[in-house]
């Protein structure tokens, strides 16, 4: 953890690469998401709200994160019949993190996730669960700007999924 926060205050994109390789080596992924990837980012967000660190180290960080967690979870073989399950953030939600997390745990645990990114309409959402036949979303919120459009967003994709469909929202 202090090695990759390091990486991260001194805008060492590859530096946080190698740590994030050895970390893949030594911890499972459940332990790599938990004890690594997760509060290193809850440091990161604590530290920009504090003013003790630039929104260019955290874009660093988010950037090279994004990308080490997609090539995990394309490197996750899942077998078709896998129940399928969509994982997005709703509109204004751009930190997609914990959303990655989150897929990757769903692989971990036989589900085939399928990662539709930020800051996506309920109406897109319910679209592309109805379309590949999803029996599950989960929602990463990282943040509450204003809770009125986020909570009628989530009622929206709660009237479109329709019962059958189960919603997870978290973050």
């Amino acid at each position: 953890f202090k090695q990759c926060l390091t990486t991260v205050l001194n805008l060492d994109p590859t530096g946080l690469e190698r740590s994030y390789d050895r970390a893949a080596i030594d911890l499972t992924r459940p332990v790599l998401l938990r004890d690594l990837i997760v509060p290193l980012f809850k440091e990161i967000g604590k530290l920009w709200h504090g003013g003790s660190l630039k929104i260019v180290n955290e874009h660093m960080a988010t950037t090279v994160t994004r990308n080490f967690l997609l090539n995990m979870l394309r490197s996750t073989e899942i077998p078709d019949p896998a129940p399928r399950i969509v994982i997005a953030t709703t509109v204004g939600q751009w930190h997609d993190i914990g959303a990655l997390a989150v897929a990757l745990t769903a692989a971990e645990n036989g589900w085939k996730p399928i990662y539709f990114g930020p800051n996506l309409p309920a109406e897109e959402i319910a679209a592309g669960v109805k379309q590949i036949g999803a029996r599950a979303v989960a929602l990463s919120i990282t943040h509450l700007l204003d809770q009125h459009p986020l909570a009628d967003e989530l009622r929206k994709l709660r009237r479109y999924l329709g019962h059958e469909v189960t919603l997870f929202v978290g973050g």
